[in-house]
């Protein structure tokens, strides 16, 4: 639930209490070896839509094998967006890539490896729609005694495909000079119920004619810091 209570330039007060997420989860485990996830989701956007957020099936058992082989619709392994924020942060709302895509993984005594493809939303010019947009990831996660620490790199061949990108790109979605490369790092330490995560993110230059500020092209780069009690 939501509530806000605002005020106008013009003096005027607006005030509301909202449903604003409601998040529905159904996870199935058919063997040892298999797994499903599935996830619903509605927002307070107007349209009173609920909407299939994620699809997801896992072949493997991260505690018996290193390796598992993943499967469907659901948001690529690029930024640490982990947060007890209802609103999702600058981040999310630009590194987010949600694709349908096929993972392969290998995980080992806290540290995990991820490569990853998928046909995005957006394409070069002249070119046809290709499966050529793929990333990688490395991460660690560990936990002592009274801490929790973890870590983690991601490189996407095409950052102009994230969510939040690809809508400000407009007309020029299917005619990209060339992909634009992703960089992201990100970690957080939490101990006694608190936790403090950070994370960067960077993207390499835009044409012009496709992103630009002030008649410009230039480099994106996003950051946050947040702490979760």
């Amino acid at each position: 639930m939501e509530a806000t209570d605002s005020e106008a330039f013009t003096d005027q007060d607006t005030a509301d209490i909202t449903l604003a997420k409601v998040e529905v989860f159904i996870d199935v485990t058919p063997s040892d070896y298999v797994s499903t996830h599935v996830q619903l989701v509605y927002n307070d956007d107007g349209n009173e839509n609920v909407n299939l957020d994620e699809v997801i099936a896992t072949l493997g058992n991260k505690e018996k094998f290193p390796l598992y082989l993943q499967a469907g619709k659901w948001s690529m392994p690029f930024g640490g967006f982990d947060t007890s924020m209802s609103t999702d942060t600058l981040v999310e709302s630009l590194g987010d890539v949600k694709e349908a895509g096929i993972l392969l993984g290998a995980t080992w005594q806290g540290l995990t490896l991820e490569g990853y493809i998928y046909n995005g939303d957006t394409r070069k010019g002249g070119e046809g729609d290709k499966l050529d947009q793929w990333g990688v990831a490395l991460g660690y996660a560990h936990e002592f005694d009274t801490l929790a620490v973890s870590a983690g790199l991601g490189y996407v061949n095409n950052m102009a495909d994230t969510d939040g990108l690809t809508t400000g790109l407009g007309a020029n979605t299917a005619a990209l000079g060339s992909y634009v490369h992703g960089y992201e790092l990100h970690g957080s330490v939490g101990m006694s119920g608190v936790t403090l995560l950070g994370g960067f993110m960077q993207a390499n230059a835009f044409n012009t004619g496709e992103i630009a500020f002030n008649g410009r092209s230039g480099h994106m780069a996003t950051a946050k810091l947040a702490i979760d009690f």
